[in-house]
C-alpha cells in the first residue's frame, strides 16, 4: 500500500486529501466516500474493506478515498463551509471556481483513469442497501454497467435522474460508476456493513 494525495486550493487555502492506493498495474478501482460531510457509514465500511484486502492477491489497482469532502466531513456538515456548495450537486465543477468547484475538478481529473468508480453514501433514516446510477445516454457504459450489475446482484436499484451530480460526470466520460446507499450510522448494523464491504470486488 502506499499513500497518495490529491491537492485543491484557492489563494492561501490549499487542502491536500489522502489515497490509498494498493496494486501496480493492471484496471483499476476507484472508491469514495464523504462526498456529504455529514455521512459517515462509508468510512466504516472502507476501513473494513481496507482490513480485508490481500495486495498479494489484487489482479489490477484499488485506490480508496474515505473523506473527499474531509473539510465538510470534520465540522459535520453536508455541504461545504467555504461556498455552501454541495460537492455532488456540481458535476465536473470548474478549475477557476469556488473551492467546492475546484476539488469537483481536480477529483475528476484524478478518477478520469479508473475503471470504475464506486461511491458510498447512506440515507438519513433506516433503509436497505441500495446500489443507485445516473441516467445518462451514454451506450457503452450503459452495458458495462448493465455486466457489473449481474455481479452484485442488488436487491434495490435506483436509477437517479439528476445532471448535477459526479455519477453523471463520469458517464460522460465514459468510466462506469455506481452508488452505494446505506441506513444512516445509528441505523446500520454490522450485518449490512459487511454486505456493503463490497465483497465481490474483493475476491
Amino acid at each position: 500500500m502506499k499513500i497518495e494525495y490529491i491537492e485543491y486550493g484557492e489563494g492561501a487555502v490549499m487542502i491536500r486529501i489522502p489515497i490509498l492506493s494498493f496494486g501496480c498495474s493492471g484496471p483499476c478501482l476507484t472508491i469514495l466516500s464523504g462526498d456529504h460531510g455529514d455521512e459517515y457509514v462509508g468510512i466504516q465500511i472502507l476501513q473494513r474493506f481496507t482490513n480485508l484486502l490481500n495486495e498479494e492477491k489484487l489482479a489490477g489497482r484499488i485506490r480508496i478515498i474515505t473523506s473527499v469532502n474531509s473539510v465538510a466531513h470534520s465540522l459535520g456538515n453536508r455541504v461545504s463551509p467555504f461556498d455552501g456548495m454541495d460537492l455532488n450537486r456540481v458535476k465536473s465543477g470548474d478549475s477557476s471556481g469556488s473551492l467546492t468547484m475546484r476539488l469537483a475538478n481536480t477529483l475528476m481529473r484524478y478518477l478520469s483513469d479508473s475503471d470504475l468508480v464506486v461511491d458510498l453514501h447512506n440515507f438519513e433514516m433506516r433503509s436497505p442497501i441500495t446500489i443507485g446510477y445516473a441516467v445518462h445516454h451514454h451506450v457503452e457504459v450503459d452495458n458495462k454497467m448493465h455486466e457489473i450489475l449481474k455481479v452484485f446482484r442488488p436487491e434495490y436499484v435506483w436509477k437517479i435522474d439528476n445532471d448535477e451530480i459526479i455519477s453523471v460526470a463520469l458517464s460522460e466520460r465514459g468510466i462506469p460508476n455506481f452508488i452505494v446507499e446505506t441506513s444512516d450510522l445509528k441505523d446500520v448494523s454490522d450485518d449490512e456493513t459487511t454486505t456493503a464491504d463490497i465483497s465481490e470486488i474483493r475476491d
